[in-house]
């Protein structure tokens, strides 16, 4: 089922994020694609591929806020994302919309060093890399030089991903306090497992990269996407490293129970 979300909380877009160190990062991509599952975006007939507003989001997600630009074509960034999903087949268009495919839940599982190998050799067949660009319109956005900046930037956190993953620890999610009972919040680690960063954001809306927000409105549309109670509840668990609290627990399926009450 594909439910269209035409407008995130506001914060999304006017937060402030710090510029990145890299120009597309695991996570960045990540996120990129929790947001297209999340919001499914329309995809234009005019080969600008999605809505400025849409850009303007994804920019503002992946930390390159400044690239304030209306069109794919003027935000190398978000076009880099972009084109690597579709050199990966990780995004395909169903009808009007830009869906993500099965394969990408090999790529989120996978570890570090494969996800960049996998990255790294995109970028690297010219052919598919060259094919990708031009049947986007990018070719004149995504030049030679930039291509090997990316692959600079994703051969230097390689390297990285190497020497320091073994002694990267794990940190929960937080429960943070709320003043309204029908509002969670969860404050989100960036070491989080990337699977779990994707699958944890369909449940609800993110303000930052840091922040999950659950109303019932949240959870009734990821439950008519697929995600049972079951589902849910164990993913707020592995992401806590604890067992949902009890009042948690009733209200979640007091939510579940009440999804088809809502017209998504």
């Amino acid at each position: 089922m594909l439910i269209e979300i035409t407008a995130p909380n506001a914060q999304l877009v006017n937060s402030d994020f710090a510029p990145p160190a890299e120009p597309i990062t695991r996570l960045s991509l990540t996120l990129l694609m929790a947001y297209i599952h999340n919001y499914t975006p329309k995809r234009l007939a005019d080969c600008r591929l999605i809505g400025a507003n849409h850009i303007r989001r994804i920019a503002q997600l992946i930390n390159f806020a400044g690239e304030n630009k209306p069109s794919i074509r003027q935000n190398k960034p978000v076009a880099s994302h972009l084109a690597l999903l579709q050199a990966a087949r990780f995004l395909e268009t169903t009808g009007h919309y830009l869906v993500l495919q099965p394969t990408v839940t090999n790529w989120l599982h996978a570890t570090s060093e494969a996800q960049l190998k996998k990255l790294l050799t995109l970028l690297a067949n010219t052919n598919i890399w060259s094919a990708t660009l031009a049947s986007m319109g990018l070719q004149d956005t995504i030049t030679i030089d930039y291509t090997h900046f990316l692959q600079q930037s994703l051969q230097r956190q390689q390297k990285a991903t190497v020497t320091n993953e073994a002694e990267t620890t794990e940190l929960p999610a937080i429960w943070q306090e709320t003043e309204h009972q029908n509002i969670w919040r969860l404050s989100l680690p960036k070491n989080l497992p990337l699977w779990l960063h994707f699958d944890i954001r369909q449940l609800g809306d993110w303000t930052q990269i840091d922040s999950l927000t659950c109303t019932p409105l949240t959870i009734a549309t990821s439950v008519q996407r697929g995600y049972g109670l079951d589902t849910i509840q164990w993913l707020l668990e592995i992401a806590t490293q604890k067992p949902l609290p009890e009042e948690k627990a009733i209200q979640l399926r007091q939510w579940c129970r009440r999804t088809k009450t809502y017209q998504l």
